[in-house]
């Protein structure tokens, strides 16, 4: 192996003796880092968005996925709907109990 990397071994090695307390800290360092990091990052991403940008820069379209004759249905099947209710309403349908 070459010497440096032999030397690097040895200065993180533990030794003799276990160092839990540089363990510790070394691991408390990076998980700050981390949390740093994606901090900053959500506060990017929310940024981009607050500001109506978007997250790729590729250019994306949806088409219609509806037409005139499938919105001229549903609003068929509403008004076939709400003179049902004026029926109900207005007494022109009553309601029979199944149990009598």
């Amino acid at each position: 192996m070459n010497t440096s990397v032999t030397q690097l071994l040895q200065k993180f090695g533990y030794g003799e003796q276990p160092q839990p307390s540089r363990d510790w800290f070394v691991l408390l360092i990076i998980s700050a880092l981390v949390l740093a990091v994606s901090a900053l990052w959500n506060v990017w991403l929310y940024n981009q968005v607050l500001g109506g940008g978007t997250l790729s820069n590729t250019a994306t379209s949806t088409p219609a996925s509806f037409t005139r004759a499938s919105v001229e249905a549903v609003e068929r099947v509403f008004e076939a709907r709400a003179s049902e209710e004026v029926k109900y309403a207005s007494g022109e349908h009553t309601f029979t109990d199944p149990s009598k």
